[in-house]
């Protein structure tokens, strides 16, 4: 991988536009694992590896394929495929990935009274079923 780079490198010698790009490439890739994976109950693994190889690797090859003059469509493209994918893919391994069971949340706001006498963990009941001191 590190070869390919210097290759590109040299013959493309762009260091501004190879920055858009590394940019790029995380946004297509990681912008919908991790906001479907924070606020979205049907997330999971699979989904969110999907998402990640498919969007980083459409806006790679994006970045070879469309012309000059249609630049701005290789960055506005790959976000919403790789969204379009997590959601498929998620919903489509729910059976053997089942998302919420795997990334609950836990909201535990202890009362003012507890925490005011140092006692804001006793009413706590861990995710496995344990109490905490």
């Amino acid at each position: 991988m590190m070869v390919a780079a210097f290759i590109l490198g040299y013959a493309l010698p762009q260091p501004g536009v190879y920055l858009i790009l590394a940019f790029d490439i995380v946004f297509a890739g990681a912008w919908a694992p991790l906001t479907l994976g924070l606020f979205w109950k049907k997330a999971n693994t699979p989904a969110a590896l999907a998402s990640l190889f498919i969007g980083s690797g459409l806006r790679l090859l994006m970045f070879f394929v469309i012309p000059p003059d249609l630049a701005g469509l290789d960055t506005m493209i790959p976000p919403p495929i790789s969204f379009a994918i997590f959601i498929g893919v998620a919903l489509a391994t729910q059976k053997k990935y089942p998302g919420e069971q795997r990334h609950g949340v836990v909201d535990y706001v202890p009362p003012e009274e507890d925490i005011v006498k140092g006692d804001d963990l006793k009413g706590y009941v861990t995710p496995t079923g344990g109490k905490v001191a």
